[in-house]
């Protein structure tokens, strides 16, 4: 019995290990959680690495990945080191390792003393430089290896079993994070894909502006990257910029190649274009929330664009004001029937001279930052 008057030795090591055993269950929780409400695994595998370091108090850790000929460890993500450490290797050798990749023998290892270490010269240079003590747990799913998941630490006989164990259930929740990466990587590449066929239709009718969705859609996402949106917003993005002229399909060819002034009625079609549009995306489940993007990207920000002329400012959705600066930039520096295409510098003086009246100032403004880091 434990007299709590007189707390012995075995008293607090009661206490380390609870201390210990909390910090692990959170660390768990914390990794189900974010694996249960997100699917950026490139997050996923940075809080696995970052947790498993403060959960086992290590000094280091890295996560590497098998390569898809299974020949080699691809680095993936690193705690505690600098990115130009030396000791960082992108890719290795998985043997150097002395890890396994076959479904039986890929479990988790221990290693004690790394600077007497023999099979493995990665490892025991490591040690070399303090990281003397070692655990070394595969990513499996479906009895399969994925990865390995590596913590260092600075003592020597730093980790036993339990340690182990605990990291492994760890690396199990984010090997089940892979398949997810994998299938939701699929579902993206076949939206990308009809995404990308709907706006070939496009370019088949309208020769003249041939790869200008794409050039745009680069414009908008460098934009967004500069204005620090979401994942989510950068590839809602991504769609919309690609399909903003899906609703020239409806207009006749003899309009939209004509080399010469447009006449009222075929401007008043040209005008059209962002309305048909956002009606097509609406209808298509995993596309309507471009609707707004597509349906106002020709709005001013001072009012009196199209289709809508009462709409200004913070009325028109951030990505229609986005999409109204990469998508003019990219028509002003591009040849058309009707004119010739204007320069970079020339493109530039109309963007600055439009803030504020066609053009939302913050978006010309990360969109020159974007510019300027291009050189």
């Amino acid at each position: 019995m434990i007299n709590r008057k007189h707390p012995t030795r075995e008293f607090f090591e009661i206490q380390k290990n609870l201390r210990q055993k909390t910090q692990e269950l959170h660390a768990l929780y914390e990794i189900s959680k974010f694996l249960s409400s997100n699917v950026n695994p490139s997050r996923l595998f940075n809080l696995l690495v970052a947790k498993a370091v403060s959960v086992k108090k290590a000094k280091i850790g890295m996560l590497y990945f098998v390569s898809p000929g299974r020949e080699k460890l691809i680095l993936e993500t690193y705690y505690g080191l600098n990115k130009n450490s030396t000791l960082l290797k992108k890719t290795i050798n998985y043997k150097s390792l002395d890890f396994s990749i076959a479904p039986r023998t890929a479990v988790p290892k221990i290693y004690r003393d790394l600077a007497t270490e023999t099979k493995s010269s990665y490892l025991r240079a490591l040690g070399k430089k303090g990281y003397l003590s070692c655990i070394s747990v595969p990513l499996v799913r479906r009895d399969r290896a994925e990865g390995i998941l590596l913590v260092f630490s600075g003592r020597v006989n730093a980790y036993n079993k339990n340690d182990a164990d605990t990291l492994n259930v760890l690396a199990s929740q984010a090997a089940a994070a892979i398949e997810n990466a994998r299938l939701f990587k699929e579902i993206e590449e076949s939206y990308l894909n009809t995404v990308k066929a709907l706006t070939s239709i496009v370019d088949t009718k309208d020769s003249f502006t041939y790869g200008h969705s794409e050039r745009v859609m680069k414009h908008t996402l460098d934009i967004a990257e500069a204005l620090n949106l979401s994942e989510h917003d950068k590839n809602v993005l991504r769609y919309a910029s690609l399909l903003h002229d899906v609703g020239k399909v409806g207009i006749d060819m003899s309009v939209l190649r004509k080399p010469s002034v447009l006449t009222g009625p075929e401007w008043g079609k040209i005008l059209n274009h962002p309305e048909i549009g956002a009606r097509a995306v609406r209808g298509i489940t995993f596309l309507k929330e471009l609707a707004p993007i597509i349906l106002y990207h020709h709005a001013r920000y001072g009012g009196g664009g199209y289709p809508d002329r009462k709409i200004s400012r913070e009325k028109i959705p951030l990505g229609a004001r986005i999409l109204a600066v990469a998508d003019a930039y990219e028509a002003m520096v591009s040849e058309r029937p009707y004119r010739k295409a204007l320069s970079k510098k020339e493109a530039i003086k109309e963007l600055i001279r439009e803030k504020g009246k066609q053009f939302d100032p913050r978006v010309v403004q990360a969109f020159l930052k974007v510019l300027r880091k291009r050189g």
